[in-house]
């Protein structure tokens, strides 16, 4: 082919670079007994869990609820105000901390470092955007390869959330591509809303996140069982160029 399709591709971060079950789970119910124990009420946290979306019976979280798709620090201050705390932002910043020291322990779904790479040497942009802070993001990329990111940005980067396409047209204009050359590739509907909203050009939907095996095939162009098959799955849709030398 004469031009590839897809010239940028931009990852969500957990349930797609990062496996959410091994990564937040854990994060999510330590958090949750800490707000718990703070707030004196027995049974809070298994409250605070089923209404972020955790299904205990099940083991999963709801990949539209807020523990999937909502801000880290948003999730922290609703648990905090719920708490009654005294001290609502000391509490706040307590759950954060949980976050972070969980997030930056991540368990990667595959090696990031050769997945970037042989995008990189198609000459491809890569992003990455994510509900989690940019300072956890930043973290997780700096130890996972993320030198060969050419935009990462937060919940708290100054742009508006998933699923509005802030996030995806910001990454287009900072690598000066358009939007119908972008591939969006994400675990929840959020993800794959925000790649429509955008204009892009694929939304792909990765089983490894919060949305499972079958919650993304009513609204992602394609699912993959995970990023690590991403290379091959565009390259046998004739979507990305032959890998040439940098």
């Amino acid at each position: 082919m004469s031009a590839p399709a897809i010239t940028a591709i931009l990852f969500d971060k957990d349930g797609t670079l990062i496996d959410f079950e091994r990564t937040w789970l854990p994060a999510y119910h330590e958090a949750a007994q800490i707000v718990e124990s703070h707030a004196g009420r027995p049974g809070l946290a298994e409250r605070l869990l089923a209404d972020g979306g955790f299904d205990a019976a099940t083991g999963q979280v709801d990949p539209t609820a807020p523990l999937a798709a909502a801000a880290s620090e948003a999730i922290a201050r609703d648990w905090a105000e719920r708490a009654i705390a005294d001290d609502p932002a000391s509490l706040t910043q307590s759950v954060l901390d949980i976050f972070a020291a969980h997030s930056a322990d991540p368990a990667p779904i595959t090696p990031l470092m050769p997945l970037f790479a042989r995008f990189k040497a198609r000459g491809i942009f890569l992003g990455m955007a994510t509900m989690d802070r940019e300072a956890s993001a930043r973290s997780f990329a700096a130890a996972a390869g993320g030198e060969r990111l050419d935009f990462l940005c937060g919940a708290d980067s100054g742009l508006a959330g998933k699923p509005a396409p802030d996030m995806a047209l910001a990454f287009c204009s900072a690598v000066g591509v358009a939007p119908d050359r972008l591939a969006v590739v994400g675990d929840t509907p959020h993800d794959m809303a925000m790649a429509r909203a955008a204009g892009a050009r694929l939304a792909i939907g990765v089983r490894t996140g919060a949305a499972g095996s079958t919650g993304l095939d009513h609204c992602a162009d394609f699912v993959i069982d995970s990023v690590a098959h991403l290379d091959r799955a565009l390259k046998s849709r004739g979507l990305v160029a032959e890998q040439h030398v940098i």
